[in-house]
């Protein structure tokens, strides 16, 4: 997720009116307004940038409001919506605005004080000049413009530019604003640089159906009248078009970088690798990449050279490329130049490296495909699917229907376009409106810093026992949820990230913990070792220490097999360093499952907490505690298990994946007693009976479960029966 950070957003309303009735190109903001200016985006690079050039040496940290997010200096949106005679003011002062932020007059006491006309003084507290710098295709559609301080333009353009001339003429100045503000896309930045190839576009000669239009007039007198194309309105003309326009290609190898970086988990918190990846990088360079083994290909097909549109060979091997982007994605590709007038990569490359007013330019990610897990239904069409593919006319309405539906819906109903901007969502499943991620978070953070102010400001609470006030204790705190499965573990990490101790009644599932299930996995090919999963568990883990690109050297020793016989064949292709890996890791395992023949399963388990250091690493963890309880908890029902009639370890991995097969579990650890002094996270279920006296109700602004009122038949303890009527008899 991007991280969340505090903007300011002015209206144009707002700017001064002279007594002549004209606008002077000056915003004056009271203490309220710059109260409500105020608003939280997703960073983008333009604000890195910002925070960058605003750094002064002694700053160790920007600074930050009282939420603990960070403050963007320097900059704001402004919203002009339909107001011409103030935009046309702006214009007239080549986009240049001032704003002047006034502060309260105070007496001694810290009392306001009133002017003449009864109205509480105010006092300038700063003015400063800035200049409209960006309009992105979102800006322009939403009738906004972003600003920023005039003494810090040049810099940022230069920034910007990246080694463009600033006296630059494009060759369509409708794109410009759109190519050039891509900075000011939501995005996190990845460290890994790929080595990028810039390839021609494939064009493709299609034959469409066109309409041969006349236009006339101008402004709100323009006309459109079908001619036809002599004498026939749909004519089928040859039409050029780029199938693949913004698409490119990334190795799987780079993908796992960032996928690393990016923390890519599914919804339900398993990590993989995505499909694909939106992107940004200035100046101009941006679209979408798609995952493809471009060395597996290479191999099969015996190939190893290609040739960029400027005319350069590169090999994919030695050159060790990561991406391949076309020419459609390189928005400002004429810029970078040789002699000889050809595209120069390394032009625009060395200007990318090199630090511009000591800020590094960075690969920015926008977005990634989702887990296949978490896969819609029903999908939005973007045009180039469209505009690339043949309809028969009974298939249009089928193709267009759903996203014509759901505009519809938008345009008309606010609790649909909070579904649709992804601000609320409704479970296929159960009908119930579903927590948003960010929603989450942010709510998360409030009530992490609320709780850290009661304790740093000794909030006064009322003891029972000895019958008088106190200052809080974390365990005076409560934090009730509807449901603690998916929206606990954020507010548990919320409250960790500020040195704060917390205990979830349901941190995580038993079974779904990463201690239990690394551990089954281990004992899983301790029994088999012929299992690609568990095995590659183990490896990742701390008991087996490999590395990714580890993990992928041993998996090119045979692409074919399993990965055991992998291990097995590149012991004898690897460097030295990772074939000692590979042979202490085998050695273990292959002494562990000959003391499985003869030691008890509880024995064994003990065994690899000695051998492996594991339980010691646990409790290094986050919430350590509570894992090496369940450490010690998987060890206990070993040795329970064995008791019974059932022996062995194949029959025990089996009683386990049965009971995950059958949704059921066994309870984590318990780990703290009433005296403990940590915040609890708990459900409104289970607080039951239970008395704090500081109780935060969070998570409760989820809409009421309206799924029944879809059923064919509703039934009602009073009114009974309720079904669906049609009534077919015509009316008119």
């Amino acid at each position: 997720m991007n991280k969340i950070v505090e903007v300011q957003s002015i209206n144009i309303n707002d700017m001064v009116k002279n007594k002549d009735g004209t606008y002077k190109n000056e915003i004056i903001l009271t203490p309220n307004k710059q109260i409500n200016s105020k608003n939280l985006a997703s960073e983008s690079e333009l604000h890195r940038i910002l925070l960058h050039l605003n750094k002064k040496p002694d700053d160790n940290e920007p600074e930050k409001n009282k939420s603990g997010y960070t403050i963007i200096p320097s900059y704001f949106t402004l919203e002009v919506g339909k107001n011409v005679e103030r935009y046309d003011k702006l214009i007239e002062s080549n986009g240049e605005l001032t704003v002047t932020n006034k502060q309260y007059v105070l007496d001694e006491n810290g009392n306001k004080i009133l002017d003449e006309d009864n109205h509480y003084k105010l006092e300038i507290v700063d003015q400063c000049k800035y200049v409209s710098t960006f309009c992105s295709a979102g800006h322009s559609r939403t009738q906004k413009n972003l600003f920023v301080q005039k003494d810090i333009v040049d810099k940022l353009n230069d920034i910007l530019l990246c080694g463009m001339p600033k006296t630059l003429v494009y060759d369509w100045p409708s794109k410009w604003n759109a190519y050039y503000a891509m900075v000011t896309t939501d995005s996190t930045p990845v460290e890994y640089m790929p080595n990028i190839v810039v390839i021609d576009d494939y064009k493709k000669t299609i034959k469409q159906k066109a309409d041969i239009v006349e236009i006339s007039g101008t402004g709100t007198n323009k006309k459109y009248n079908p001619i036809g194309h002599k004498g026939i309105k749909h004519h089928k003309e040859p039409i050029e078009i780029i199938p693949f326009d913004g698409a490119g290609l990334v190795t799987p190898e780079c993908a796992l970088k960032w996928a690393r970086e990016l923390k890519c988990h599914s919804s339900k918190g398993k990590f993989y690798l995505p499909s694909c990846f939106q992107f940004r990088v200035i100046p101009g360079i941006k679209g979408e990449v798609m995952v493809f083994d471009l060395k597996r290909f290479a191999r099969e097909k015996k190939v190893s050279k290609i040739v960029d549109f400027g005319g350069k060979t590169w090999d994919i091997f030695k050159d060790r490329i990561d991406v391949i982007l076309t020419k459609s994605q390189f928005k400002f590709w004429k810029q970078y130049l040789d002699d000889s007038g050809n595209f120069d990569y390394w032009s625009w490359r060395n200007e990318f490296d090199t630090e511009c007013h000591k800020y590094k330019r960075t690969f920015n990610i926008v977005s990634y495909g989702v887990h296949p897990d978490d896969l819609s239904d029903k999908t939005m069409l973007s045009y180039q699917p469209e505009q690339s593919l043949n309809f028969s006319d009974e298939e249009i309405p089928e193709v267009s229907g759903v996203g014509i539906d759901i505009y519809r819906r938008v345009a008309s109903n606010i609790d649909e376009f909070l579904k649709y901007r992804r601000l609320i969502e409704i479970s296929d499943e159960t009908g119930e409106e579903e927590e948003n991620i960010v929603d989450v978070e942010l709510e998360a953070k409030f009530v992490a810093h609320q709780i850290q102010k009661l304790v740093e400001n000794k909030f006064q609470v009322w003891d029972k026992k000895q019958e008088k006030y106190r200052d809080i204790q974390y365990k005076d705190i409560v934090i009730l949820l509807r449901s603690t499965s998916n929206i606990a573990p954020i507010y548990e990490q919320e409250i960790l990230n500020l040195q704060m101790p917390v205990f979830s009644d349901s941190s995580q599932e038993y079974l779904d913990s990463i201690e239990i299930q690394t551990m089954m996995s281990l004992l899983k090919i301790i029994d088999n070792p012929m299992q690609d999963i568990p095995l590659v568990t183990v490896m990742r883990s701390n008991i087996g220490k490999f590395t990714d690109d580890e993990l992928i050297q041993i998996r090119l020793a045979d692409k074919q097999d399993n990965f055991y016989t992998c291990l097995q064949k590149a012991k004898l292709s690897v460097e030295n360093e990772l074939k000692s890996k590979i042979e202490t890791f085998l050695q273990s395992l292959q002494q562990w499952r000959k003391e499985q023949e003869y030691l008890a399963l509880d024995e064994l388990i003990g065994k690899i907490y000695s051998d492996t250091g594991y339980y010691n690493y646990a409790g290094l963890m986050p919430n350590g505690l509570l894992r090496q309880a369940n450490l010690r908890m998987l060890f206990e029902r070993a040795k329970q298990y064995e008791t019974a009639s059932f022996k062995g370890l194949y029959n025990f991995i089996h009683f386990i994946e049965k009971l995950t097969l059958s949704s059921g579990d066994m309870g984590t650890a318990k780990i703290i007693g009433e005296n403990d002094n940590v915040i609890r996270i708990m459900s409104i279920h289970k607080s039951k009976g239970l008395e704090f006296p500081v109780v935060f109700l969070a998570s409760t602004g989820k809409q009421f479960n309206l799924m029944d009122l879809n059923q064919t038949i509703l039934l009602h303890q009073e009114l009974g029966i309720g079904v669906k009527y049609i009534k077919n008899k015509k009316t008119y």
